[in-house]
């Protein structure tokens, strides 16, 4: 997802939350609604941590103002609606550090792919210098006797699966090196 998606995502699901409590706390419904600020909560302490409790403990005070207004002689309604706002509060801490954790180990994950890579591609490149190295002579840099009935191998095998004839011509320079 892309960081507008998050911020959208956040956005509309906090303006969601504290319009459905408005009308609930309308209605006189105490209860329920109060699950809806979980979304935003989450989603806000998992992407941006710190800054996300920031926007979750403003979500919380806009939930506690809204009880207060909605029942600010009701006693019972405002303790359950602070130990509510305190059980919010403690899920955005708890999702902020668990998602620092997990971004702390994706990092540390990513830097040993990064490494395994690169070794990998060492590795490669290392192989095909080996590879080079056992079909060349080391003095003149010409392809070897190895290389030589490597090569044989397979025009006969061409030869034998196409049915075509095979020339061959061999030249043995004696004293050459």
């Amino acid at each position: 997802m892309t960081e507008k998606h998050w911020q959208l995502y956040t956005a509309a699901t906090s303006v969601i939350a504290v319009l459905v409590s408005v009308y609930c706390l309308s209605e006189d419904i105490t209860g329920i609604f109060v699950h809806l600020y979980y979304i935003p909560i989450l989603i806000a302490s998992y992407r941006y941590r710190e800054r996300g409790l920031l926007l979750s403990l403003f979500l919380v005070m806009v939930y506690l103002l809204l009880v207060f207004f909605h029942f600010p002689d009701n006693t019972r309604a405002l303790v359950e609606g602070a130990i509510r706002a305190f059980a919010l509060i403690a899920v955005a801490a708890i999702i902020a550090v668990l998602s620092g954790r997990i971004q702390t180990h994706v990092e540390a994950l990513q830097r040993e792919i990064d490494g395994h890579k690169n070794t990998e591609a060492a590795l490669r490149q290392s192989e095909s210098r080996y590879m080079e190295l056992s079909i060349t002579d080391d003095l003149t840099g010409l392809y070897n006797q190895r290389h030589f009935y490597n090569l044989l191998q397979a025009e006969i095998e061409r030869t034998e699966r196409y049915g075509r004839p095979l020339s061959l011509l061999l030249l043995d320079i004696d004293d050459f090196k």
